[in-house]
Formats: structure tokens, sequence, C-alpha cells
């Protein structure tokens, strides 16, 4: 699937969770104050109490879709883990509270929906951690998929740099089929340097000195760039 899309959906449903949370937090919170102040239970805060349910819930559905998404692309899956914890760590124990909430005592009550208020702000927080943690690596796939893409490009020239030695070993074109490998590849990588400071270039690299027909003396070696940190594998 395309990365763009891939994220942005990634992007909607963090936000959808986010806002289900916060709705849930909101209810939970004037739950607390009411069953505190109030001398029973009325039907308004019961209704009001099934809706935080309901909100809670629905941010959980979010998660597990998110959590398929993510387990389901190889590229997100590093981002499995970390969603995993806020939802068992914080959401879950939010949501328990809020449904077993009409079967305890007011005052016990009026306690649980204040923990299960701090919990959801805590899923929050961890959400906006998670939407920080989906950008990063989908500019580091992005980076690593166009290093890959310029490794790809620089054997299709090579291969055909080679078979033009093949076909006239004793011609000038082999130097002039060298000379196009060499423009295109550094005019490749100069683009992504600019564009991808910490793209992958080891690849490229890799794939020219290994395909590229080795030069004569008079010959201009390769200079494809290699730039600082550069990595061998998806991150």
């Amino acid at each position: 699937a395309d990365l763009k899309e891939q994220t942005k959906a990634a992007a909607a449903l963090i936000e959808e969770a986010k806002k289900r949370m916060r709705d849930a937090e909101t209810l939970t919170r004037q739950l607390h104050d009411e069953l505190r102040r109030a001398g029973k239970v009325s039907e308004a805060t019961e209704r009001k109490n099934e809706t935080a349910a309901h909100e809670a819930s629905e941010a959980q559905k979010r998660l597990e879709e998110l959590r398929d998404r993510f387990e389901n692309d190889e590229r997100f899956a590093p981002l499995t883990k970390p969603l995993e914890k806020l939802a068992n760590e914080n959401l879950k124990p939010a949501l328990e509270k809020i449904e077993s909430a009409p079967f305890r005592e007011r005052e016990e009550r009026s306690d649980e929906m204040a923990k299960a208020a701090d919990e959801l702000k805590k899923a929050q927080e961890q959400m906006n951690d998670l939407a920080q943690r989906l950008n990063d690596r989908a500019e580091k796939v992005d980076a690593f998929e166009k290093a890959k893409d310029l490794a790809e490009r620089q054997e299709a020239l090579a291969r055909s740099a080679r078979q033009i030695l093949e076909e006239h070993p004793d011609d000038d074109a082999k130097f002039e089929a060298l000379k196009r490998l060499e423009e295109e590849a550094m005019h490749r990588a100069d683009e992504l340097a600019r564009t991808h400071p910490a793209a992958d270039l080891a690849e490229a690299r890799r794939k020219m000195q290994t395909a590229a027909p080795k030069p004569q003396a008079t010959a201009r070696p390769s200079t494809i760039p290699s730039p600082p940190g550069a990595q061998k594998h998806l991150p």
C-alpha cells in the first residue's frame, strides 16, 4: 500500500481514538463531581456513565484497528508494542472502571471515576507520543524506499553499460556509458541527500561498485556520496 495513504489512515485513527478518550475523560470527571455531591445516583448520571463507557469502548476499537494495520504492514510493525502498552496499561483499566461503576457504592464509584479520568488523560498523552513516532517512522521508511529505488536504478544503468562493453569491447562508447552512469548516479544521489539527509545510500553505493564495469585508468572512478549514519536495512 502507498506509504502516504497508510500514514494518513493511521494518523486519522489516532486522532479519532484521542477524541473518544477526551470525551470519555470529560464525562468521567463530571461523574466524579456529581457522585461526590449528590445524595443518590440519578438517571441522568447513569446515562452519562453509559455514554462514557461507549466513548472509551469506541476508542478501544480504533486502537484495535490501528494495531491490525501495524501488524499487517512491516514498515510500521515496530509501533505495535507501544500501542499495545498504552491500550493495556491505561485505556483498558479505565474502561473496566467505567463499566463496573454502576455496581459500586456511590462514594467508591466517585473515586473510581477520578481514577478512570486520570488513566484516560495519560492514554491521550501516550497517543500524542505515538502520533510523533508514526511521523518519524514514515519519514525513515520514505528515505529508505527512495534509497532502494536509487540502488535499483543504478543497477539498471550498470547493466546497460556492461551490455555496451560486451557488444562493443573496443568502442569508445564504453567510456560514454560509464560517464552517463556516473552522472546519473551523482544527480540522483545528490537529490536524495538534499531531500532526505538521513537516507540510506549505502545500498546504492554497493550496487554501483559491484555492478558497474571496471573503468580504465583514464576513466573517472565512482564518487557516489554516502551520508553519515547510513543504514543497511529498514530501521
